[in-house]
Formats: structure tokens, C-alpha cells, sequence
């Protein structure tokens, strides 16, 4: 946002989505409501930085609800109508970016089908367990990914998990969080999995995993896994070492892949 704000942009508005809720939530689970922080951050953002840019952009926040259509083109419209734009087909527009929503998520499950049905022990494989902004951000988590390929361990992102298949009411019932019901039923995926192991990466002081941790603990039941806590401070090096260190007592890794 601030290198945002510092340039000379040709642009009519900036928009921060205030995201609430996702689209879908696990089976037998009533929500799928985003954590306060990151429903919150365009408003902590209007609160405590100053977003005023060089060139007069205004910065717009914008509270979105995936779960209601309904909600979500209503809020569209208030948008629209903020930015003096008329007589666009929100509905469609609307129905064309969510079915390109549900053919990513498709997509990215049947790719995970096929490398969980390849997997036969020959190729030490982990699951990046955690939230997408912290797995998949190659600068918060240190690429950890190259990392695990160097050692010889393939990684797999949690969005890859059919977790959207995966009842863990009988478990726990009233997960509120997507994330957190997709962290649980990764983690009954992997326990009953041979050839599947799995790194939590999760931040410095975060409430939610605080909860969702010792859940996962409790649901890998004797399977061990390794929990990365990342901050500003996290260096590259102190992960080598923890992950050589959680290979190297399961008696896997080390081999160096190109």
C-alpha cells in the first residue's frame, strides 16, 4: 500500500477489499468467516498509515461477503455508484468472475488428486500447512518451498488437499474460520496418508493458530510435524536447519534435486 501511495499512478481509485467471509465453507460446518484482522486491515490501514497519495488517487475500502451473492453484488453496486460508473451488468460480471473462482479452485484440487494418487513412498513429500498469504508468499515464508526441493522433499500447498471434501464436524463442529477448517481436514488427510508429512507455518502472536494448533496436534494424533513461527526476524537459515532437522529424524530428505 505505501508503494502505492508513493507513485504517480493513472489510476481512478484504489480499492482495499475489507474481505469477510469465503465463498464456500467445509462440510457440516455453518461459517466460513475470515479472521478480524484481515476483515479489518483496510480500515486499521485508513486508521493508522497515512493514505494520502501523491497524485490525489482516493483509496477506497470495500467490504465483500463471498458467501451471498446477493451481499456481494450489492456491495459491488455501492462501489460502482462511489466511483460514478452506471449502467454496468454487476450480475454478470458477478457470475462470470465466480465461475472463474470455482475453476481455479477445481483446477488446483484436481492437480493435488493426481500428485496425492502418484505418491508411492519412492519420493518424500510434506504439506505446506497454514494460510495461503504465509504458504504461497515466497517472501514471508522465505521460500520455503525451494528450500524443501533442495532437500529433496516435495512440497505441497494445503489449497492442493481435497479438504473441501472432508467432514470434520465429528471432530470439531463450529469452526467458524475457513482456515482453520481447512488446516483440520488437512490434517486428517495426512495423518491417514503413508507418504504425506506436514510443516504449520503460521506467525508470531497469532491468535487464531493459538486454537487451530492444538487442534491439529490432536488430529495428526502420534504423527509428528513441524511448526514454523515466522516474523520480521525469520531468516532463511534458521529454517534449513528446523526443516533438515525434522527430515533428518524421519530419516528422510537430503537429496538435492535441479
Amino acid at each position: 500500500m505505501l508503494s502505492l501511495r508513493d507513485q504517480d499512478l493513472d489510476v481512478d481509485a484504489i480499492i482495499v477489499p475489507s474481505m469477510i467471509n469465503r465463498e464456500d465453507g467445509g462440510p457440516g460446518q455453518r461459517d466460513a468467516n475470515y479472521c478480524p484482522f484481515v476483515s479489518a486491515s483496510a480500515y486499521l490501514l485508513q486508521a493508522h498509515v497515512d493514505t494520502r497519495t501523491r497524485s490525489g488517487v482516493p483509496i477506497i475500502p470495500l467490504p465483500f461477503n463471498l458467501r451471498s451473492q446477493q451481499e456481494r453484488r450489492d456491495q459491488l453496486r455501492g462501489l460502482l455508484a462511489e466511483l460514478g460508473i452506471v449502467d454496468a451488468d454487476i450480475d454478470a460480471a458477478d457470475a462470470a468472475a465466480f465461475a472463474e473462482l470455482q475453476a481455479f479452485n477445481a483446477a488446483i484440487r484436481r492437480r493435488g488428486d493426481a500428485i496425492l494418487a502418484g505418491l508411492d513412498g519412492s519420493q518424500p513429500a510434506v504439506v505446506l500447512v497454514g494460510r495461503p498469504y504465509n504458504t504461497a508468499d515466497r517472501g514471508v515464508c522465505q521460500d520455503l518451498p525451494h528450500t524443501l526441493r533442495k532437500l529433496g522433499i516435495l512440497p505441497i500447498p494445503i489449497d492442493f488437499l481435497p479438504t473441501n471434501r472432508v467432514d470434520i464436524s465429528p471432530h470439531y463442529p463450529d469452526i467458524c474460520s475457513p482456515s482453520g477448517q481447512s488446516v483440520l481436514a488437512a490434517g486428517l488427510i495426512i495423518r491417514e496418508h503413508p507418504h504425506l508429512q506436514a510443516i504449520y507455518v503460521t506467525n508470531f502472536c497469532c491468535g487464531p493458530d493459538a486454537f487451530f494448533l492444538g487442534f491439529f496436534r490432536r488430529i495428526l494424533g502420534d504423527k509428528p510435524f513441524l511448526e514454523l513461527e515466522l516474523d520480521e526476524h525469520t531468516a532463511d537459515a534458521g529454517l534449513v536447519t528446523r526443516c533438515e532437522a525434522f527430515f533428518d529424524s524421519l530419516r528422510i530428505g537430503h537429496r538435492v534435486l535441479v
